[in-house]
């Protein structure tokens, strides 16, 4: 018997990779790759606020409930975008 685990790591991995796929290509298709430190400071605030913000388990830091990311490398990606709309407005590049 399985307990679910194993299908619930690759689900978030897979989660996780999508959307690193979608930040590369963010970066391809725009030139831009980091966020100035108000905009990663702004984000980075709504994200503590939040109820999907999971607490640092280790070196890489914060995570998102929702998306999976890694907040502090997402937050630092111009292209980004919070899944549940809580960041504030980005800027057209």
């Amino acid at each position: 018997m399985s307990c679910g685990c194993l299908k619930n790591a690759v689900t978030a991995a897979g989660r996780v990779a999508a959307a690193a796929t979608k930040a590369v290509i963010g970066v391809i298709t725009t030139g831009k790759l980091i966020a100035s430190l108000d905009v990663r400071n702004a984000r980075m605030a709504a994200c503590v606020k939040c109820a999907h913000f999971l607490m640092p388990d280790g070196v890489l830091g914060a995570r998102c409930a929702v998306c999976g990311c890694f907040l502090k490398a997402k937050a630092a990606l111009i292209t980004e975008d919070c899944p549940k709309g809580k960041w504030p407005e980005r800027k057209p590049i």
